[in-house]
């Protein structure tokens, strides 16, 4: 059955399926250690273990990464790989939504400027939408 393996980009996100080298090196193990370059500019340093196996045939618009190096097999891989891989995820993921709320922020209290030239049935209207964005922010913000 054709499969292929599934490399998420800690930095953008993005899925590629991973094309090895060919031929593969004897030394490859499910515990070697591989460098990936995202299309982004990251570079990856992380264990083979831990890319996602897709048992179907890969599609053909799927972008691609190449496997720069592959090293020998770690004899005691590092503890809670997986879970430190993922936690890298959320972690820059968590710190995008942070960044996008700041400038909602920044947005509000510039639009709240902006409102005393309306009338004041608009100054209402306005700032209870302010008001209700504000908490949301602010809910938001407390949860991340």
């Amino acid at each position: 059955m054709p499969s292929y393996n599934l490399f998420t980009c800690s930095n953008c996100e993005n899925h590629f399926r991973v094309l090895w080298p060919d031929p593969l090196p004897n030394h490859f193990h499910l515990r070697s250690k591989i460098k990936i370059v995202c299309p982004c500019g990251e570079m990856t340093e992380l264990y083979a273990f831990l890319l996602d196996r897709i048992l179907q045939a890969p599609d053909s618009t799927m972008p691609t990464v190449q496997v720069e190096s592959v090293s020998s097999r770690d004899p005691s891989p590092e503890p809670y790989a997986r879970a430190k891989w993922q936690q890298g995820i959320f972690l820059r993921r968590a710190a995008r939504v942070k960044a996008r709320l700041a400038n909602l922020r920044i947005f509000i209290v510039e639009a709240s400027v902006g409102i005393h030239q309306h009338s004041k049935k608009r100054l209402k209207r306005l700032s209870k939408l302010l008001i209700c964005g504000l908490a949301a922010v602010g809910a938001m913000s407390r949860d991340g």
